[in-house]
């Protein structure tokens, strides 16, 4: 019988940050409601990471647009990095 692997937090978030820089590479730049729908990851979780990939210098925000009501949305892009 196999061993079934364990899933840490720490796995979990790498293979969301790896997920949200895959997408911001090939569909950038875009938006953290975009990147949330384009990755089927929650809105909280893309905001964890975005903020996280933002202070080490691998995402920067590039802009903004309007939105049909509320705030601006914010646009990212990968500094390739």
């Amino acid at each position: 019988m196999r061993e079934r692997r364990r899933w840490t937090v720490q796995d979990l978030r790498r293979d969301n940050r790896s997920a949200l820089l895959s997408t911001l590479f090939f569909e950038q730049p875009c938006s953290r409601q975009e990147l949330s729908a384009a990755t089927g990851l929650s809105p909280a979780s893309v905001s964890n990471v975005v903020r996280d990939l933002i202070d080490e210098g691998a995402v920067v925000e590039a802009g903004s647009v309007d939105s049909d009501g509320g705030r601006p949305r914010m646009l990212l892009r990968s500094t390739g990095t």
